[in-house]
């Protein structure tokens, strides 16, 4: 398969697969997605790196790895934008995690970070930290605060893109049948969505004049049968299709 031309507008994206597969429906000449970064909570930017050993993460596949590393690094996989991107698509769907504190260090309570040999270095020292707890939240308001100021250092506001995404309260299937969510999920979904309003407002308040990204109600609908897995935020293909067609009307807009 032959590289994109390097017309094709160079994305980065630090957030969740929500805005990385929309991708995927697009000609290769249109987009190039340079960098990708998913599974942290922009809180852990609030406090230092957690030594490590690498072999820790061996049994990881390559993506997993490089993600449980960055989070316990805090390393330069979170400042990619800065070395080729026109535009930085951010969201928030990855902020759902638990936050893992070890002193001042906060990682994402992730499978990925819990490898067995941290749990045996640092169990003692482990403390779980609730998302929507208060100290989760200022500490996530420090983190943000960081890494957006960083990226106006690199981008103009307008090419910082602000993806809404939400959990859905409904999935529906291939064939457009609408299918009801377990009540737990449901539960999750409205306290998801209470904290991702209060990020999203936040994102607003600290880049007045970024781009928003926000696909309609009509097509905020998980997919029963996805290819990661069932949950309120793994949508379907109308979402996606609508995202991409967002993306291209709302920068060429700007």
């Amino acid at each position: 398969m032959s590289p994109p031309p390097p017309s094709a507008l160079a994305v980065a994206i630090v957030g969740s697969c929500v805005s990385r597969d929309p991708f995927a429906l697009a000609p290769a000449s249109e987009f190039r997605v340079t960098s990708y970064l998913a599974r942290q909570s922009l809180a852990g930017l609030a406090g230092p790196g957690l030594r490590y050993e690498p072999s820790w993460y061996d049994a990881l596949n390559g993506f997993e790895r490089r993600c449980a590393i960055a989070d316990l690094e805090k390393n330069d996989d979170y400042w990619a934008f800065e070395r080729e991107a026109d535009v930085l698509i951010v969201d928030y769907i990855d902020e759902r995690f638990a936050s893992l504190r070890v002193g001042p260090t906060r990682l994402s309570d992730t499978r990925h970070v819990r490898q067995p040999q941290f749990e045996a270095a640092y169990s003692a020292a482990l403390r779980v930290e609730p998302r929507g707890s208060q100290a989760a939240r200022e500490a996530w308001l420090v983190g943000a605060e960081v890494f957006l100021a960083r990226a106006l250092k690199t981008l103009p506001p307008a090419r910082i893109l602000l993806h809404e995404a939400y959990w859905a309260s409904e999935f529906r299937s291939a064939a457009g049948q609408r299918l009801p969510m377990p009540d737990a999920m449901r539960r999750a979904a409205d306290e998801n969505n209470r904290l991702l309003d209060e990020m999203h407002a936040a994102t607003k308040s600290l880049v007045p004049g970024l781009t928003v990204i926000r696909p309609p109600r009509d097509v905020l609908f998980a997919d029963p049968e996805h290819k990661w897995s069932k949950e309120p935020f793994h949508y379907i293909k109308a979402y996606e299709a609508e995202f991409l067609r967002l993306v291209r009307e709302r920068v060429k807009a700007r």
